[in-house]
């Protein structure tokens, strides 16, 4: 398993380092775990995970954070989940949301 911010998405000006995230996840034999179970592909997701101001203050959202594991693995998965936008982000608490997943093994 791999977990954390790769400061890289699918969407917005860091769409190469993500892919280059992914396929290096891959040749490892990682998948995402969020998107193996929800079976949404890398720049669909409709949960974020970070908000980025950026320049005049224009927010901007980003799914940067992954819990990266074989798929094997994430077929045993109980849960995965991105957090709570209120709790973590409106709350003043991060700039980030976690990714949390759950496996029965």
């Amino acid at each position: 398993v791999i977990a954390g911010d790769l400061n890289a998405s699918a969407q917005g000006p860091s769409v190469v380092p993500h892919a280059v995230n992914v396929r290096s996840a891959a040749a490892l034999g990682l998948v995402s775990v969020f998107h193996h179970v929800d079976r949404v592909e890398h720049g669909s997701e409709s949960a974020m995970t970070l908000r980025w101001m950026g320049p005049g203050g224009i927010e901007r959202r980003y799914h940067c954070d992954f819990v990266f594991a074989s798929e094997q693995l994430c077929n045993e998965a109980t849960r995965v989940e991105v957090g709570d936008w209120g709790e973590w982000i409106e709350s003043g608490r991060s700039d980030y949301v976690p990714v949390v997943a759950e496996f029965e093994v």
